[in-house]
């Protein structure tokens, strides 16, 4: 199935070029730990900076349709919130741009307004 006739099926590597490699990270620490960490260990990180990276995390999970990713963000959002007492508005427009509509998280924000 993955060695098909597409154009990434006979390569060893597949080139992200639009992905912030920072968003990169926190899936690639994700997929070798279980764990969505969008400070990476620096807790300078304004609640606004984790919001940013969480969202960010999420519509790269939306995007690449990686279902699991995306819950696992998703929960972890849901427990930073749970810990802050709020979210960061800032993130909702470019959400709601880079989901569709009826997406778990546009619900879940709405709910938490």
């Amino acid at each position: 199935m993955l060695n098909g006739s597409f154009r990434e099926g006979g390569s060893t590597y597949l080139r992200l070029e639009e992905i912030n490699p920072g968003t990169f990270n926190v899936f690639y620490y994700w997929l070798n730990s279980g764990i969505v960490d969008c400070t990476n260990g620096n807790k300078s990180l304004t609640p606004a900076d984790v919001w940013d990276k969480m969202i960010n995390a999420y519509i790269f999970a939306d995007f690449h349709q990686s279902q699991i990713f995306r819950n696992a963000v998703l929960g972890s959002l849901f427990l930073y919130y749970g810990a802050q007492r709020g979210f960061h508005i800032a993130v909702v427009p470019r959400l709601y741009v880079n989901t569709h509509e009826g997406d778990a998280m546009g619900n879940l924000l709405v709910d938490l307004m």
